[in-house]
């Protein structure tokens, strides 16, 4: 929880209590989360594919637009 609570400093999650169960807490992301999460995808994936030519990376075609756009549709939806 020290993690979302730095994030949500920073402007980058709000948090929701649940409506049926109190304790329940969902986290999103903010626009300003969002724009972040992007930057960190692409620049892991920029970090994987140079390195394609050093290490052998399973399934290299799946670093593509969708599979990161995949990535963060997943993550916006937790």
């Amino acid at each position: 929880m020290l993690l979302a609570s730095r994030c949500e400093k920073l402007g980058l999650i709000y948090r929701h209590r649940g409506t049926a169960d109190k304790r329940e807490v969902q986290v999103y992301l903010t626009p300003e989360g969002e724009k972040l999460v992007k930057k960190i995808a692409s620049l892991h994936r920029d970090e994987l594919l140079t390195l394609q030519k050093k290490f052998k990376i399973p399934g290299k075609q799946a670093l593509g637009r969708n599979f990161v756009a995949g990535k963060l549709e997943r993550i916006r939806r937790n």
